[in-house]
């Protein structure tokens, strides 16, 4: 497995969405991603740089939700637990990504 998801980019993304869990607190949602469920597959650093590198103009690959998911390990990736990116923060980084020219 974890050759498989060193070897494709989308497929790694996609699994990093498919562990994601949902939080709600009084000031918000969003995703959290347990670093035990993954990490010993693939390094949170390479997903975060998988992100940040993938063509924007190809995120239309992901579904909306995946986006939203994607957006929040990446806002998420250097914060501090206590201080987690809700949902709206992700809406506007996938809007942002989802703006870049052709």
């Amino acid at each position: 497995m974890r050759k498989l998801l060193r070897k494709n980019i989308v497929n790694s993304l996609r699994f990093i969405c498919a562990i994601a869990n949902e939080w709600t607190a009084t000031n918000g949602e969003g995703w959290w991603f347990s670093q035990e469920s993954y990490s010993d597959l693939i390094l949170p650093n390479v997903v975060y740089d998988y992100i940040d590198k993938f063509d924007k103009n190809q995120m239309t690959t992901f579904s909306r939700t995946e986006l939203l998911k994607l957006a929040s390990f990446y806002l998420n990736y250097s914060r501090d637990e206590m201080y987690k990116a809700d949902k709206d923060e992700a809406r506007e980084l996938v809007d942002e990504w989802l703006s870049y020219p052709q």
